[in-house]
């Protein structure tokens, strides 16, 4: 399932062939390209049909879900595996800059009309909530029961559900294993490298989890410990924009139902 920022409603939403979204592989990769828009710097925004039936300007899913596991609960999810794209300790709640302030200005403002997506990237609420996201994280990560479920908090115009929710982060290890792919990187090599070391990462933590015999989970590297951003690059050719980002997985099933009988779907 991919997930796009509706600019109009303002709110994160999900993108799935079962609602309708996309029933072809071209389909496909326009919801992505909508999921992957930064505002004002990649290009137009993607109009996609929302749950009215109405033409809505679609973004990146940061500006309203950065991590996206809030649509994966509200969709019904109990287990949630969160995939982060850069290690701990890395600290990304700054300062808004002269240049990202001008660029909101002139797209939002001025090219969209839009004042109220100018005053959402103006007060840095998608920052906000990137940091919320990650303290959340970090307090799943600290629990030692990982059948413990972590308490969520909803915004007061949009409740959400209040059925127990399991999470686990999973962050890229710091040092040469989880290199930090900088917003401007065109080098595909680059780009592969870290994906492949972000695969090594959860494959280490997760793949002792698939044997009942076998030893537990190691636990560094579950948590983190200050909020992270997430990485952009473009394709080797320089054509499209994509952004290598956090991920959740999750597994949806309804009260009495085996965990392990329960579908996976994936909110990138």
């Amino acid at each position: 399932r991919v997930v796009a920022s509706a600019l109009t409603s303002e709110c994160s939403v999900s993108l799935g062939a079962a609602e309708g979204a996309w029933a072809s592989l071209p389909e496909l990769a326009h919801c992505m390209r909508a999921s992957m828009l930064l505002p004002g710097i990649c290009g137009p925004v993607v109009p996609l049909n929302n749950s009215r039936g109405e033409t809505e300007p679609h973004a990146d899913a940061m500006l309203f879900e950065p991590v996206p596991y809030r649509l994966a609960i509200r969709e019904g999810a109990t287990h949630v595996l969160v995939l982060r794209t850069r290690p701990d300790g890395l600290n990304v709640v700054k300062r808004q800059s002269f240049v990202e302030r001008l660029i909101a200005h002139r797209f939002f403002q001025r090219k969209m009309r839009m004042p109220h997506m100018y005053q959402h990237m103006r007060q840095q609420r998608h920052r906000q909530r990137y940091a919320e996201d990650i303290l959340l994280l970090n307090e799943a990560a600290a629990r030692l029961d990982p059948e413990e479920a972590v308490p969520l908090h909803w915004e007061e115009h949009r409740p959400g559900p209040t059925h127990d929710v399991r999470m686990l982060p999973v962050a890229l290890q710091p040092g040469e294993r989880g290199p930090e792919v900088s917003n401007l990187q065109t080098d595909a090599g680059e780009i592969f490298h870290a994906v492949r070391c972000g695969f090594a990462r959860a494959y280490e933590l997760l793949a002792p989890l698939t044997d009942a015999h076998g030893p537990e989970a190691p636990e560094a590297g579950r948590g983190g410990d200050s909020p992270v951003n997430t990485p952009m690059g473009k394709e080797a050719a320089g054509v499209a924009p994509r952004r290598v980002r956090e991920a959740a997985v999750a597994s949806p099933h309804a009260e009495g139902e085996a965990a392990e009988d329960a579908p996976e779907m994936s909110y990138l």
